[in-house]
């Protein structure tokens, strides 16, 4: 954001709307984090670039938020994949362990029916 909101500084510098770096810098950055203090404005001539800078400001940070949120989102899917991946093999594991640990405790024992005696 710093480098749009620098951009609207040489802007300002190049078209000589504004008289020193100080106003310029209030300027841009107060337009482009769309607070719009008033105590620095455009000339004349140029007043539409004011809100033109404040749209921008707010289009730019809706696009950071949404990159920021995308990365977030894919490195979040990546590790819960990774995640179900190894929870997925340790069941495996597990149930394999409990195969082989109740097979081993299976007995055969030869039983014959008693006859009912009554």
């Amino acid at each position: 954001m710093c480098l749009k909101s620098s951009s609207g500084d040489c802007f300002f510098w190049w078209q000589k709307c504004l008289p020193d770096a100080r106003h310029r810098s209030t300027f841009s950055g107060a337009s482009y984090a769309t607070i719009g203090y008033g105590d620095v404005v455009l000339p004349k001539g140029w007043w539409l670039f004011g809100p033109a800078e404040g749209l921008t400001g707010i289009l730019m940070c809706g696009l950071s938020t949404a990159l920021f949120f995308a990365v977030l989102s894919k490195q979040f899917f990546r590790a819960s994949k990774v995640r179900n991946q190894i929870r997925s093999r340790e069941i495996l594991n597990l149930l394999a362990a409990l195969f082989l640990f109740f097979q081993s405790l299976s007995v055969n024992v030869n039983v014959t029916p008693r006859e009912n005696t009554i």
